[in-house]
């Protein structure tokens, strides 16, 4: 196995292991520290999702969980709350966890005072919603309602703070009024092509263009649904990110695979201990070798680097 480096902007590891009291080593985890052993370097952005039944204490609670588990395992993996924590941990020969947050409008008790706490917890990336409409903004269930005046007071916020916006979960028309208000780059950590795969999570040709032009880049997302099929196949992906290569994307595509928060998988990669059979299939298709590591790795790592979390 050639071993890549690997950069995932996406997982649900974070929450079920606090629900499930587990260990970042648990074998039932997608995402596990036997895994990220893979790649050489390895980032991964744990996401604390947030269904709507999670006070401000609650997530700070999930979070401390975390974070003491990774110190349980502190030879092995850091959490980073900066870019040159992210250097830092590559010379230690270390993975890297980053912190965010899927959903901060369902908080039970949500105020931009929240914001603040996260910060200071080391979250460094937030999503306004999940995929329901909430107080801050639309989601893309009914894919119709924009940025809410509480929402665009949060990505001010955000932006003054210096935490990164994911748009994944955004409708349309909350995508497009966000770009009006936030002003840093933005990501989507987990998302696809609707060229390729018409469904509202998926970015269209227009938002990408956008996160093209603001330096943002887009993690492909691993769940068959948004790919086109219910057992999806390693080409599949790979559709997602032709296409985004030809809208000019090659410095703007990424992983956010979306493992331990998905409730079917491709055959072909059932964990993130498999992601490199994507970019065997890459290299088996005359990818250069350099664009294999910018999808899997440096493009994120470039991002991340730019907006000086």
């Amino acid at each position: 196995m050639h071993r890549y480096p690997y950069f995932d902007t996406h997982c649900d590891t974070m929450l079920k292991m606090y629900e499930q009291k587990l260990s970042l080593n648990h074998p039932s985890l997608q995402v596990n520290l036997a895994n990220m052993k893979k790649y050489a370097p390895c980032v991964q952005v744990f996401a604390l999702f947030n269904e709507g039944n999670f006070s401000e204490a609650d997530m700070l609670s999930a979070i401390a969980y975390f974070k003491k588990e990774c110190s349980k395992h502190s030879k092995y993996i850091a959490v980073s709350r900066s870019a040159q924590g992210i250097r830092q941990n590559h010379r230690l020969g270390k993975a890297t966890a980053l912190l965010s947050i899927e959903g901060l409008g369902n908080q039970s008790d949500f105020s931009i005072a929240s914001l603040s706490k996260f910060h200071m917890a080391g979250v460094r990336l937030a999503s306004l919603c999940w995929n329901g409409d909430n107080i801050l903004c639309g989601g893309t269930d009914r894919n119709r309602n924009g940025l809410t005046p509480l929402g665009a007071q949060v990505l001010r916020r955000m932006a003054k703070l210096g935490m990164i916006l994911d748009v994944s979960h955004m409708s349309d028309q909350s995508f497009w009024d966000a770009m009006e208000v936030y002003d840093a780059p933005v990501c989507a950590t987990h998302s696809g092509s609707r060229a390729i795969c018409s469904h509202p999570r998926n970015l269209t040709d227009a938002q990408f263009g956008e996160l093209i032009k603001r330096g943002g880049v887009c993690g492909i997302n691993f769940y068959p649904p948004f790919l086109g099929g219910d057992r999806a196949s390693i080409h599949q992906i790979i559709a997602h990110i032709e296409h985004f290569m030809s809208l000019g994307g090659e410095d703007h595509i990424g992983i956010g695979a979306d493992f331990d928060g998905i409730d079917c998988v491709s055959d072909q990669i059932t964990d993130s201990g498999y992601v490199y059979r994507l970019f065997d299939a890459l290299l088996s298709l005359n990818y250069k070798e350099s664009t294999i590591n910018k999808i899997a790795f440096y493009n994120f790592y470039k991002f991340f680097l730019n907006f000086e979390i």
